[in-house]
């Protein structure tokens, strides 16, 4: 009776209900953190009156929703200017599967709030999970690492702007979808992992394309790329598989690119349409490429709270200090552990590319088609701040080994 009650206890059902269990605990843990930290914008009648979401979002959202309701595709607007297209214009999200309840169930203003807590939440869920699969943390280590990607100072600054909001929210997914052939490299699933994670890349290009924000999906695959390569020239066991890894992560980002343009093919094609009739056709001119470049001077104002005036909101990615010295610590861990080189290389590389106009390098890549459509090279800091939360996770699981190494119990055990 003993040996089948344990076989019950270790079998399939029982694996899934400490899962379930376990994902249950996360989720509820960052959900009350993203309440507690946004307890006003959840639990009052207060709503965001300022900038984009008040003079941008507000009236495309309830013109959208006013639609949606009304069983019809919103075509065109003929409220603003002598009218203009509305669908074409993808930053209405209006085939964004996450807007369609919430344009529903609640007015507008109310409807952005709960879009911003919601995503807060899915990013902090991305980045947990993406600190568990790409650098092997800890369930600790990973929450904390969440917490400080999901209400650190990046995306706190960006809910004004939900749309970017909402493609950023994402963002950590990506590398969570990726890591069992980037991190792994070949390893028991073989193809089956190819597939998985292609269908996963495709979602999630598929969703930030119709969140209605493009440049995030672009910094996005860039950073994946660049990611994907710093593991197979620096990161460890991918490095020693071959051209095989080079195939496969390959295949995985190209599959997974096209699988997007077909799901958001609803949305890319009036777009691509409008576009090539808005000022980005041909790419944008290297001075607007270069608009709202991450000024050297901002550093410390910029990763750290700031006094007095308060910066704008596109180089805000501030921590608190305590969480900047453990992701140095984390970096610091690089000689001994290939799988943090390339989080390191990353927010190296994330950080140059923010300086825009104030390094040579985007002089460059401002003529390069993709980099030509985009402007504010800041927003580049996305993926830096995503990499410095992941450190400090790593850092802060460092620690903990180095404290439980030294401490009685551990002295004890080696006696």
């Amino acid at each position: 009776m003993r040996s089948i009650s344990r076989a019950m206890a270790s079998g399939p059902g029982s694996r899934f209900g400490r899962l379930a269990a376990h994902w249950l605990v996360v989720v509820i843990a960052l959900a009350a953190l993203v309440l507690l930290f946004f307890n006003k914008l959840a639990f009052s009648n207060l709503i965001l009156a300022r900038g984009d979401t008040f003079l941008y979002f507000y009236p495309y959202w309830t013109a959208a929703a006013e639609a949606l309701r009304g069983g019809r595709v919103p075509l065109w607007n003929p409220d603003i200017f002598m009218g203009a297209p509305m669908l074409a214009n993808s930053q209405v999200g209006f085939f964004y599967p996450l807007n369609w309840p919430i344009w529903l169930l609640l007015p507008t203003p109310y409807a952005v709030s709960a879009s911003i807590l919601i995503h807060l939440l899915i990013a902090g869920l991305g980045t947990y999970l993406a600190g568990r699969r790409a650098m092997g943390l800890g369930r600790a280590a990973a929450l904390f690492a969440a917490a400080l990607f999901a209400l650190g100072g990046y995306l706190t600054a960006q809910v004004e702007h939900v749309n970017q909001l909402q493609g950023l929210a994402w963002l950590p997914w990506y590398f969570a979808a990726l890591a069992p052939v980037v991190v792994a490299g070949n390893d028991a699933r073989g193809w089956r992992a190819v597939a998985s994670g292609a269908m996963g890349v495709g979602i999630l290009f598929a969703l930030q394309l119709l969140a209605g924000h493009t440049q995030t999906a672009f910094i996005s695959g860039v950073a994946i790329s660049l990611w994907a390569m710093f593991h197979r020239l620096i990161g460890g066991r991918m490095g020693e598989r071959g051209v095989g890894a080079w195939v496969r992560v390959g295949l995985v980002i190209g599959a997974g690119v096209a699988l997007a343009a077909l799901l958001a093919a609803v949305q890319l094609l009036p777009t691509l349409e409008l576009a090539g009739q808005s000022s980005r056709q041909g790419g944008l001119s290297l001075n607007e490429v270069l608009s709202f470049s991450w000024h050297p001077l901002h550093l410390t104002r910029a990763l750290l709270p700031a006094y007095g005036t308060a910066l704008f909101s596109e180089y805000v990615a501030f921590l608190p200090l305590t969480a900047l010295v453990l992701a140095v610590v984390g970096a610091w861990g690089w000689r001994k552990s290939p799988i943090v080189r390339p989080w390191v290389l990353l927010a190296l590389v994330m950080f140059i590319l923010a300086l825009g106009r104030f390094t040579p390098v985007y002089y460059l890549l401002g003529r390069v088609p993709g980099f030509d459509l985009f402007r504010v090279p800041a927003r580049w800091l996305s993926v830096a701040a995503l990499a410095i939360a992941l450190l400090a996770g790593y850092g802060w699981q460092r620690l903990r080994h180095f404290a439980e190494i030294g401490s009685p119990a551990a002295e004890r055990q080696a006696m």
